[in-house]
């Protein structure tokens, strides 16, 4: 880089130099009369000033996130740099470093010492170095037999050895470097895991690992559970302190001997069923003296977000960085955050990878590597042919808090370019797109009814394939919680505020109920009842025109009101609606056949009807979806038999529980199930926390014993 000015005076040190007439300033290559050369190391250089007479007048910062121009700060000179590479990009955007798939359930263990990852597989482990950017493979002389869904492994730098942990069979199995051999127990049965996404932090100094909450079997758990590795005994403890409540999806780090745990999803019975609930607190733990405290609440940036398994944190600055997602999406995105241990200050910093998540097969963590000072990203999935699709992502550190980065005038004009090019060509693929989508199946269904899958974005335990790349288009979701998709397949649901969620919801379930809609006097009761007539009709007017504008989005949708009432109008082969679809399979039980009963039972697998969502009139809708279901899946279920397909009553079973837990019929079908299984703890286990929820709810005890419940069996 070369820069003449007259006059100039030329910062050498701190006297200075006075330089007259035309100075040009030589560093890095050049081409230059007789001191040309290209010999020279890789350097790094920022912050350019040049000064006249003891004044800046040009300032290079050099921060510059792509292309070969730089812009002066005082006056916008542009420079031109040759061969630059960049520095501002590694602190602001993830680079995949590493991807690979391997047989099974993956799991991954982090050497923070050496800084390598290990992915675990059924047959063989990767080794990713971060240090030297390469991977190797290690094979195993026995094969893993304890790699099941949902388990967790650790790296004990002392041993300097891997092990594979399973809570509910209380196991540990450990792979030994030397010989290539999982030291293990075979597992009693492959059951999933029901401390799903739990949180673990070892403890090197006590040679102890600690356990808290997780998931399975439609509950949240709360328990903090030690397992010894000195005397092989697990043991549950008992915290003081402020309340822990159940969850999972939470993000834990430790400092000093004390555990942090950031948000995750729950509530406070445990029961999936009442009222479950994303946290935004941040939770301590003191591992001496087994004592919680709560720090505080924080306001999360996007609404409905969870939190990847482990965050790091900053011992000095007492910050941490974590990564977020969005719970109810399938095809979503991890954002690092940076908060505070001491105030809750969280915010969004640098860029998002694109992460696939689906409750029981994904899993993502953080590690941060502080010789080679970046955060490596960990996203793992395991897809319907039953291997572990593994990617590694990095960032520098520090990450950039500013992600809107100015560009020079050349990059902005070739962007928008390149923009307008491709604008042009979006309308073009579109049309192409959908005239083969809609050819080749029935347009108003989404991908996973026709394929018979389930989208699963959360709290789904019937573990149906998933489509690797899931797209909806006009449809309206309510089972597994609210969710809507425009004409181009893209997540509109951010877009509804609170109120015109509300509002969306009542006009939709009541046009669909009494094919009519609801009136604006209704409206007004139950929305605006805290108003006066003018300011009412104010409101109501402002969100519906909002409103409109929204469904607007969704082919064939619109808002009407013909009559005195407001209604929702769409093409039914268009948009596609799961309560719809649900009301339409369970209308008539003469036509009912095992096939829409397996439609029903992936519908109603997705999760509750719009859990989440609580209003007073909401309530009635909720139980007469689930009092339907209910009573479809209990009567087609008395007239199969149970010994011809007992996987299929048990999927029906975990439905009706999806709408009541405490369904006595649902418990038979299910616990005989399982006995034709052959998994009879499990059908014990289902009894017991049949009668545990009957209590807590009935404040009774269930008046029939495992025996009787037997006979029925």
């Amino acid at each position: 880089m070369s820069l003449s000015s007259p006059e100039t005076n030329f910062i050498a040190d701190d006297t200075g130099a006075n330089l007259t007439g035309d100075v040009k300033i030589l560093f890095g290559a050049n081409d230059f009369s007789h001191i040309k050369t290209t010999d020279l190391p890789s350097m790094n250089i920022k912050d350019i000033c040049i000064y006249e007479k003891g004044k800046l007048k040009y300032n290079w910062p050099l921060d510059e996130i792509e292309g070969n121009y730089a812009k002066d700060k005082i006056q916008k000179k542009i420079a031109e740099i040759k061969n630059p590479v960049w520095l501002k990009p590694e602190h602001s955007n993830w680079q995949k470093v590493y991807s690979s798939t391997l047989t099974g359930n993956c799991e991954i263990a982090f050497n923070r010492q050496e800084e390598k990852i290990y992915l675990i597989g059924d047959d063989q482990m990767f080794i990713y170095s971060v240090k030297n950017n390469n991977s190797e493979a290690v094979n195993y002389q026995n094969k893993a037999k304890n790699l099941l869904a949902g388990r967790q492994a650790i790296y004990d730098p002392d041993t300097k050895s891997i092990f594979s942990y399973d809570i509910d069979q209380k196991t540990v199995s450990e792979f030994d470097f030397n010989t290539h051999t999982w030291h293990q127990e075979d597992p009693k049965n492959t059951l999933a895991t029901v401390y799903l996404h739990h949180n673990q932090y070892y403890s090197q100094s006590e040679k102890s690992l600690y356990i808290f909450g997780g998931y399975g079997q439609h509950e949240y758990k709360n328990l903090i559970q030690r397992f010894e590795f000195n005397t092989g005994n697990w043991e549950t403890i008992k915290p003081t302190g402020d309340i822990f409540n159940p969850r999972y999806l939470a993000s834990a780090g430790e400092l000093n001997d004390t555990i942090f745990i950031l948000g995750g999803y729950g509530s406070l019975s445990g029961q999936q069923i009442l009222n479950p609930q994303n946290y935004y607190d941040l939770m301590a733990f003191s591992i001496k003296e087994h004592k919680f405290k709560k720090l505080y609440n924080f306001v999360p940036n996007t609404e409905d977000i969870c939190f990847s398994n482990s965050m790091v944190i900053d011992p000095v600055k007492r910050t941490f960085y974590a990564l977020s997602f969005p719970v109810f999406k399938y095809d979503g995105y991890l954002q690092l955050i940076k908060g505070s241990l001491q105030k809750p200050e969280l915010k969004p910093i640098a860029g998002k990878i694109r992460y696939l998540f689906h409750d029981v097969r994904s899993f993502s963590t953080l590690f941060c590597c502080e010789s080679s000072k970046k955060l490596i990203a960990a996203t793992l999935l395991l897809n319907k042919q039953n291997q572990s699709e593994i990617n590694l992502f990095s960032i520098s550190l520090p990450p950039n808090e500013n992600t809107n980065e100015q560009k020079t005038e050349h990059n902005i004009n070739s962007r928008w370019f390149w923009l307008l090019a491709f604008l042009g060509i979006i309308p073009v693929f579109y049309f192409l797109f959908l005239k083969l989508f809609r050819n080749g199946k029935n347009a108003n269904v989404p991908d996973h009814l026709n394929s018979g899958l389930s989208h699963a974005p959360i709290l789904n335990e019937h573990e149906a394939d998933v489509a690797e790349k899931e797209t909806y288009y006009n449809s309206v979701l309510f089972f597994g919680g609210f969710q809507v998709f425009n004409k181009k397949g893209t997540d509109i649901t951010l877009r509804f505020t609170p109120l015109l969620k509300e509002l969306f919801l009542l006009i939709w379930l009541y046009s669909i109920k009494n094919n009519k809609g609801i009136s604006s006097e209704k409206l007004t009761e139950l929305l605006w009842f805290d108003k006066d007539k003018n300011h009412a009709c104010n409101n109501r007017a402002v969100n519906i025109a909002k409103l409109k504008q929204i469904i607007a989005e969704i082919d064939t949708c619109s808002l009407s009101h013909k009559t005195a009432y407001w209604k929702i109008e769409f093409n039914e082969s268009v948009v596609f609606n799961d309560y719809l679809e649900c009301i339409k399979i369970t209308g008539n039980k003469k036509t009912l056949t095992k096939e829409k009963i397996n439609k029903l039972i992936v519908l109603v697998n997705t999760g509750a009807f719009l859990m989440n969502s609580d209003y007073e009139w909401l309530d009635e809708f909720k139980a007469d979806i689930s009092n339907t279901i209910i009573d479809i899946l209990i009567e087609f279920a008395s007239i199969q038999k149970i010994e011809e397909d007992p996987d299929f009553i048990l999927h029906l079973a975990d439905s009706i529980f999806n709408c009541d837990i405490v369904n006595e019929e649902a418990m038979i079908l299910k616990c005989k199930s399982l006995t034709l299984l052959g998994k009879h703890s499990l059908a014990s286990n289902t009894y017991t926390k049949f009668s545990k929820d009957y209590k807590i709810l009935y404040d009774q005890c269930y008046n029939k014993s495992f025996n009787e419940i037997s006979v029925c069996l």
